[in-house]
């Protein structure tokens, strides 16, 4: 395994254990102070028991869950870290349109500015464009959102499953022309 599949591979899972702890929480979880890891948490190997101290309240939940989108906005920019580290990518403008994943690679470095030279915080008057490629390109439901869009398993692990790919082919790429 290249180092550059190993950096992304270990971020991921780290990544994952660290949501594990800290999961979404619907409304349904509004008055109930215990859980166990949502499925998909299980499925990777993390399977959870949350017990609070007291019943779990709207604000609750709404704190909760905003601290897993910020490990969700960390995650994203830990991994656009890694590529620009690497040389596979700086920046959204210099993705290669010709390897597979470039529309993810495109989405991941736009959010990386989003989240790293601000607070992260989706405007409709300004960020209209990158919402739409959002919803378009991980077939999310179209609705109002009033943040980006980035859950785990619609978006997150699609967006590493292409940093995989594209990393491999830049790779390979850069490998034929010399360029390493």
């Amino acid at each position: 395994m290249d180092k550059i599949s190993k950096y992304i591979i270990d971020l991921l899972k780290d990544y994952r254990e660290i949501r594990a702890h800290f999961p979404y929480f619907s409304e349904d979880s509004i008055g109930n102070k215990t859980f166990s890891s949502p499925d998909y948490y299980q499925q990777n190997g993390h399977n959870l028991k949350f017990e609070f101290d007291k019943v779990l309240t709207k604000s609750d939940i709404e704190r909760l869950n905003r601290i897993g989108n910020w490990i969700n906005q960390s995650a994203l920019i830990r991994l656009a870290a890694i590529l620009d580290q690497e040389d596979i990518i700086k920046k959204s403008s210099d993705v290669d349109k010709n390897i597979e994943g470039h529309r993810e690679m495109e989405i991941l470095f736009k959010l990386r500015n989003k989240f790293a030279h601000s607070r992260g915080v989706y405007n409709p008057q300004k960020n209209e464009q990158l919402m739409s490629e959002i919803i378009e390109c991980f077939s999310l439901e179209k609705k109002v959102y009033d943040k980006y869009p980035i859950p785990i398993d619609e978006v997150i692990d699609k967006i590493f499953e292409k940093s995989l790919i594209y990393a491999k082919s830049k790779l390979k790429q850069q490998s034929d022309d010399g360029s390493l």
